[in-house]
Order: structure tokens, then sequence, then C-alpha cells
């Protein structure tokens, strides 16, 4: 019987070893989907016909991200956002602010977003729809009444709060306008401040959360020229990957 035994063993052994090595292996390797963003661009208060496209160039370096690009926002629906993953908005109707979209369109945003989709504002992206609490909870901060900035000038940005975002990101000079007196939703989680010449400390750099949906709002890229700053690039790939659920928290 034992004899038997240690036959039948080497045997099964064998068996699994040929199959590991027949079977090529990427068929056992679980390889996740490209994350596909959707750009909104068309129109803003900034000069989105140079910024949009750097933001394409940053995404396109990606090997595992895929995305389109949108001029007419106003056209959102259910079946457009069927296949994405992130929106990333270089958009806004600023100083026209009421809400563009229709119901059909809010209802399909606001679906996306609380079933896990994400959204990533960019700059001045987020003026748009004041009479949409949603696009407020969701964005996390606009352009109010109090709101100023000065000239484009140098100033210190420091990390605030730990985060996938800013995980290994020291404080950093950057240049570039500074927002004051941004009007902030209450569930805003602020990660990153720069220190204003009044002597405030703005923040820069923030999450939401609704739902499962994922939102940032990363006021830092007034143009194009600002945007090639490293860390720039640096916030704004890691924002896509955190609002779609690529990196851990």
């Amino acid at each position: 019987m034992n004899k038997y035994k240690t036959m039948r063993d080497l045997l099964f052994r064998f068996m699994i070893l040929w199959v590991f090595m027949i079977v090529p292996i990427h068929v056992w390797s679980i390889k996740k989907e490209p994350i596909r963003v959707l750009v909104l661009s068309g129109a803003n208060n900034h000069d989105w016909r140079t910024t949009t496209p750097y933001l394409e160039k940053l995404l396109n370096k990606q090997s595992d991200i895929c995305f389109l690009t949108t001029d007419r926002p106003d056209t959102l629906n259910a079946r457009m956002l069927t296949s994405i993953d992130v929106i990333v908005s270089n958009w806004n109707t600023f100083p026209k602010n009421n809400t563009v979209w229709n119901r059909e369109s809010k209802e399909a945003l606001e679906a996306f977003i609380r079933k896990g989709g994400g959204w990533l504002t960019i700059h001045a992206g987020s003026s748009a729809a004041y009479d949409w609490d949603f696009f407020w909870q969701l964005t996390g901060g606009r352009w109010g009444k109090e709101t100023h900035h000065g000239a484009i000038s140098d100033f210190e940005v420091t990390v605030t709060r730990k985060h996938p975002i800013t995980e290994s990101v020291q404080s950093f000079r950057f240049r570039d306008e500074l927002w004051e007196n941004v009007e902030w939703s209450a569930n805003v989680e602020v990660l990153a401040t720069a220190r204003s010449a009044s002597g405030r400390d703005e923040p820069v750099l923030a999450v939401t959360q609704i739902d499962r949906g994922r939102g940032c709002i990363l006021l830092l890229g007034h143009d194009a020229e600002v945007m090639r700053q490293p860390m720039f690039n640096t916030l704004f790939i890691r924002a896509v990957y955190w609002t779609a659920d690529r990196l851990s928290d």
C-alpha cells in the first residue's frame, strides 16, 4: 500500500508541475483594467485651450490610464459614464454660476459618484453649479464672494495631513496664484496649505467623500506654465489614482 501511495503522490505532484509549465503565467495573475478618465473641457475663465492639452499629455504618459475629453460637459448622461472611473474637471461656467446640466445629467453624475466614481477638480474647475449643493459637496471648494488672489508668485506648500495622495511628498516651493478665502464645504478634508501674504494658511489640496465616491480639488494650476512644475504633475497623477481607488488608504 505504501508503495502505491508514494507513486500516486509523485504522479500528482508531477501533474501540478506540468500544469504550471504549460499554462502562461499571465493566466495566473490578476491584472487590473486601465483607469478610464473623462476630461471636462471646452469652457473656463482660464486658458483651457492650453491647460487641457497639457493635462492630456500627463495622462497619456501613464500606461495604465486611458482618457477621453469632452468639450460639452452639459451633455453628460448615464450611458457616457458607464465606462468611466474618474472625471477630471478643467471646465467651469464662471461667472455664470447656475447649473447648466439638465435633470438627467445631474442624476447621472450623482449616481456615478455615489456608486464609487471619482471626481478631480483642477484649479477653477469647481466654479460652476452654485445652485446645486451636491456639486459643492463633491468638489469641496469654490470661488466665493470673498475669494481673491494676488499676482503669480513663489510660496511654500506644506503637507498638513498624511494621505495616499501626499505620501512621500514633503513641503515644496511652488509658483502660482494663491487663492485666499475660498468657499469650502463642510465635508472637506484639507491635505496641504500655503501661507498667503496676509499670513493665513490657505488650503491648496483637499479631498471629499460622498458614499462610495471620492472627490479631490487641486487649486494649483493657473495655466500650462504653472502646470509644468514637477510637483503639480505628481499631485495631479496621484489624485487621479486615488479618486479611482487605486491608492490604498
